[in-house]
């Protein structure tokens, strides 16, 4: 069969696509190539492992802007800081309490840990059936191999602790096994993820469909 040339398969048209590129898209390569951030891939990779490659770097380098790219099975947790409230008894009145930084890596390394995100405290579904039911199986859970059960939310160490306390859950005031105690509780611990760093960096960012201007944990 005789080759086909097509219509625009010209020198004409090849010139044309060349100062293309050299006037469009070089800049934008050059841009890129020269911030701080690179993303080299094996193109000879599957899609997969270059889709887990980009996402990773990107929730880690931008984890205040990438909210909706999920982290990817096998992938490092977000380093973030929780602003905790820990109970201390050589503080007097009725609010012994103080600030203290909990890392993520205080809560998760080396441990097998359940985490279950929600919109917020105080919200209809979670208070009557995301918390109670993970405080009703706890201990199944934890026989399943499990170090620690948290809940998470976008809302300050005040809020969840106030949440907890409405909820009936059993308060620790006085073991500090764990790095968010004394001072939250026994069972399941209340995450406070008040500027969403966690939230954004695992990419469970949401808005919530017109309810609210603010982003929450989903």
């Amino acid at each position: 069969e005789p080759l086909i040339q097509r219509a625009d398969d010209t020198e004409e048209a090849l010139q044309k696509r060349l100062a293309s590129y050299y006037s469009q898209t070089v800049p934008v390569l050059d841009h890129y190539l020269s911030s701080v951030v690179k993303i080299d891939c094996n193109q000879n990779s599957s899609m997969d492992v270059i889709r887990t490659q980009i996402y990773g770097i990107l929730n880690t380098s931008f984890p205040l802007i990438q909210s909706n790219i999920p982290i990817m099975v096998g992938e490092v947790v977000p380093d973030v800081l929780f602003k905790a409230r820990i109970r201390d008894d050589k503080i007097a009145g009725d609010n012994p309490f103080d600030w203290k930084d909990v890392s993520t890596n205080d809560l998760f390394k080396g441990k097998r840990a359940v985490v279950f995100c929600l919109p917020g405290a105080f919200t209809p579904t979670c208070s009557s059936t995301h918390l109670p039911g993970y405080e009703k199986h706890y201990e199944a859970i934890k026989a399943c191999g499990v170090d620690d059960i948290y809940c998470l939310s976008v809302n300050d160490a005040f809020v969840m602790r106030q949440w907890g306390i409405h909820q009936k859950l059993a308060t620790e005031d006085k073991d500090t096994t764990s790095p968010l105690n004394p001072g939250n509780f026994k069972k399941v611990k209340l995450l406070p993820d008040g500027a969403a760093l966690f939230t954004r960096g695992m990419g469970t960012s949401r808005p919530r469909r017109n309810k609210s201007t603010l982003r929450r944990s989903n």
